[in-house]
């Protein structure tokens, strides 16, 4: 896993911060372990996994915690510091923490996984990038999986903004549409519905998890 580093830290080694300023834990206020158990039921014999946006790590120290080797990264520094010191307090030396952002220059650019995660950042590249350059992003980290990738993605339009192409009103029938549509050119995908996590209301009641592997 040195050389995955090496190119990790080659290209994403610097801090690239651009929005969302200092928040609570994303992580901290959702049901974080429902979700686990959801992801949890999809893991084969992976060796490698990217944590796209991890927050405080609850994602990367579980996938840790089974012996994979993990990279996480953030541009959040007060999350990435209680990652870091959780991985420290459970003696877990098989996961590392940047902070860093990411964008359709850069994205390629990251190495191969085994499994890419990400969880509840689809809207913020949509609303960085725009709605096209964010599904790209979106085709592009599947590019970079060798196996799977996990996606979990806002199904209220009030997460994205008024220029959205569609309003998901909070169906799972309409956000997996959504999702099947990004990946209807990529040959070599699949898309699967895995289940759905609680939400907080009157944002969502809930966020679906869809899977797409490599077939």
């Amino acid at each position: 896993m040195s050389s995955m580093l090496t190119k990790f830290k080659r290209y994403f080694g610097t801090k690239l911060s651009y929005y969302f300023g200092t928040k609570l834990s994303y992580q901290d206020k959702r049901n974080s372990e429902q979700n686990w158990q959801l992801i949890k039921s999809q893991i084969g014999d992976d060796k490698s996994v990217l944590d796209v946006a991890c927050d405080s790590g609850f994602y990367s120290l579980k996938f840790a915690e089974m012996g994979m080797f993990v990279i996480g990264f953030d541009i959040l520094a007060k999350s990435l510091k209680k990652a870091k010191a959780l991985a420290v307090s459970k003696n877990i030396d098989n996961v590392k923490f940047f902070e860093m952002s990411l964008t359709p220059d850069n994205v390629l650019k990251l190495p191969s996984f085994d499994s890419v995660l990400c969880l509840s950042v689809f809207h913020h590249f949509f609303r960085l990038y725009g709605e096209d350059q964010a599904k790209e992003m979106l085709r592009s980290l599947f590019k970079i999986s060798k196996k799977q990738l996990y996606i979990q993605i806002p199904s209220k339009i009030g997460k994205y903004d008024k220029t959205f192409s569609i309003d998901f009103k909070g169906d799972k029938e309409l956000t997996e549409k959504y999702i099947r549509d990004i990946f209807s050119n990529v040959t070599d995908s699949a898309v699967t519905y895995v289940g759905k996590k609680s939400e907080l209301p009157p944002t969502e009641n809930y966020r679906y998890l869809f899977l797409v592997t490599r077939v």
